[in-house]
């Protein structure tokens, strides 16, 4: 169920499944939030942390998934559609929360990050697995390292 009603809640957008054979999707609005009381970006400018949390929340539903059907492995594409004729761009917050928009990398074609997903993992090392896929969606975009996903130190 979508709870986004207003044109001014729309970034907020998001539709998760988990289908009869196991399958998992997640369609979320990453372009176009908020950067202000009164401002918002366009919808081909995509905040890296946007991006960070609509992949950790589709981990998170393929890790729930994968644990009520014992499947351990998931193979896992994420991709960004948009329309128009203006080039996708990435940015990423500074020390103060706002958009830094210094070295955008325009996008004509985003490529899908395609991996395979050991979700029966630990967690920790399953924290990695989902930093790992985040910096790969956002490297595209001139985003070197996610800003909200930090596993911690792994067991070895």
């Amino acid at each position: 169920m979508n709870t986004t009603h207003t044109e001014s809640s729309a970034w907020k957008e998001a539709w998760a499944s988990t289908h009869y054979d196991g399958c998992v999707t997640l369609t979320a609005v990453v372009g176009g939030h908020p950067v202000g009381r009164t401002e918002s970006l366009e919808g081909w400018q995509v905040q890296s942390s946007a991006v960070e949390s609509a992949v950790a929340d589709f981990m998170a539903l393929v890790r729930v998934t994968a644990r009520n059907l014992a499947t351990p492995e998931y193979d896992v594409s994420i991709g960004i559609a948009w329309s128009g004729d203006t080039p996708l761009v990435f940015g990423s917050a500074d020390a103060l929360r706002y958009m830094y928009a210094g070295a955008f990398t325009p996008l004509h074609h985003y490529t899908p990050v395609t991996v395979t997903v050991a979700a029966d993992s630990d967690d920790i090392d399953f924290h990695w697995q989902v930093h790992d896929l985040a910096q790969d969606c956002i490297n595209q975009g001139g985003i070197a390292r996610p800003e909200m996903i930090h596993p911690p130190a792994r067991n070895d």
